[in-house]
């Protein structure tokens, strides 16, 4: 029996065909079919084939019915899910669903990373855990030198890969990307790869990883920005914005034929009111680096999401974006799909204890959002 999404509501290739791996410490990982798929419990071995939560999923999907892990995407009625993606990707390669093969694989690298992205926290970032340390607080238990005596990774069949993505951490930071180039090169498969990776644009890769990247079928560099210029610096605490964009740029100029280039802009309270402007640098740029070709805009989860904002913060908000293009149609979905918070307090509080921190002031580096709130105080 192969593929057969018209028929089924809950079909998904990557249930059949993708894994996602993160470690937890030098013993255990988590896994699941990618990287918005609910993780499995934990584990100590990787094995795609006959993992029981793996299992139960896929059969789940046999039945017709709907995939518990799967509810970001079965919820997502206004964006293009990673579900819609995974469809367009395999629609001409046959998938066997009593036949599972690994041929996309998902691995988030060890927690190191550089930045302190508001958005995110200690489990993902060996600098928020660090910031945390310094305030007092617990450090979350997947700690960076922990992880990286995890060697789960080399227990994986990688025979048939045809895509391989990496997020983080920073994995231009990490040896995990070029470690599993090396050993594909080595099967001689590497020209039938299509790699992608999220990178925060502030660390250019090694001479190394770059001539593997060149010989791979294609190459999709994910750049994560969630603004531009002083807002972008806030949001993604410490790192500079001119920095990582002559580092844009620069990935821009290398030769590489098969290399292109997207925006992924995780909108939430923090930045709803600069994604037009994020969008119109995006714009600016991608007319001259022809590569720049794709801009996608992802939900915020969290305490920064727009569920945890008033009706009247979000009527302000509705009352900007109200063209038809992709930024102000999107935008406008994802407000009328969000639960509306009785007050604006949590998001502010939050934020406040940041300032304390990093003696910032979100008022001044976010005036937009300052503006824009003080303006939903008058309805």
């Amino acid at each position: 029996m192969t593929n057969d999404q018209t028929t089924n509501p809950y079909y998904c290739p990557l249930i059949f065909n993708g894994m996602y791996v993160e470690k937890i410490n030098q013993d255990k990982v988590k896994i699941s079919a990618c990287c918005v798929n609910t993780l499995g419990p934990e584990t100590d071995s990787i094995d795609f084939d006959n993992d029981l939560y793996l299992q139960s999923q896929r059969q789940l999907v046999r039945e017709n019915k709907q995939v518990p892990g799967c509810d970001r995407c079965d919820s997502n009625s206004t964006t293009f899910s990673l579900r819609d993606s995974a469809i367009r990707h395999f629609q001409n390669t046959p998938v066997d669903i009593n036949g599972p093969r690994l041929s996309k694989l998902d691995w988030n690298v060890d927690p190191t990373c550089n930045a302190r992205c508001i958005q995110c926290s200690a489990h993902f970032s060996s600098a928020w855990a660090a910031e945390d340390a310094a305030h007092g607080k617990i450090i979350d238990v997947r700690v960076t030198s922990s992880t990286r005596r995890n060697f789960a990774a080399e227990s994986i069949d990688v025979s048939q890969l045809t895509s391989l993505y990496f997020n983080g951490g920073e994995p231009m930071l990490s040896k995990e990307p070029l470690e599993f180039l090396r050993r594909i090169d080595q099967l001689g498969n590497i020209s039938e790869l299509n790699l992608s990776f999220n990178t925060n644009g502030s660390i250019r890769p090694s001479p190394e990883f770059m001539e593997l990247a060149a010989r791979c079928r294609s190459v999709v560099v994910n750049f994560s920005l969630d603004g531009t210029g002083s807002a972008f610096e806030y949001i993604r605490n410490p790192l500079s914005w001119e920095i990582v964009e002559q580092n844009i740029r620069w990935w821009n100029e290398q030769k590489i034929p098969t290399m292109g280039f997207n925006v992924a802009f995780v909108l939430g309270v923090y930045n709803i009111d600069i994604a037009e402007d994020t969008y119109n640098w995006y714009k600016n740029m991608s007319q001259t680096y022809k590569k720049m070709s794709g801009f996608v805009i992802q939900q915020c989860y969290g305490i920064l999401a727009l569920d945890y904002t008033t009706a009247k913060l979000k009527q302000v908000w509705a009352e900007k974006y109200t063209g038809d293009d992709y930024v102000h149609s999107t935008i406008r979905g994802m407000l009328e799909k969000s639960p509306n918070a009785q007050e604006d307090k949590d998001w502010q509080r939050y934020l406040e204890i940041i300032d304390s921190r990093r003696k910032l002031d979100w008022t001044t580096c976010l005036p937009n959002l300052h503006e824009a709130w003080k303006n939903s105080q008058s309805l």
